[in-house]
């Protein structure tokens, strides 16, 4: 998130505003592919996922 706006900037200088922007974009949305993949990689291999955990339970409430 850090890098964004100076790779933009750098990106325009040396060769325009549209194709950083592009660029950045294209990056983006590879990034948000790798991690919905990465999400479930392990569920196609057999591996279990972990529940999720439950909330935690004080006794003093009386449930």
């Amino acid at each position: 998130m850090l890098l964004g706006p100076p790779s933009i900037g750098l990106l325009a200088e040396r060769f325009s505003l549209p194709a950083a922007l592009t660029t950045v974009a294209v990056l983006a949305a590879g990034a948000a592919v790798l991690g919905y993949r990465a999400r479930n990689a392990g569920a196609s291999r057999g591996v279990e996922r972990s529940p999720r955990p439950r909330a935690w339970h004080n006794p003093a409430h009386g449930r």
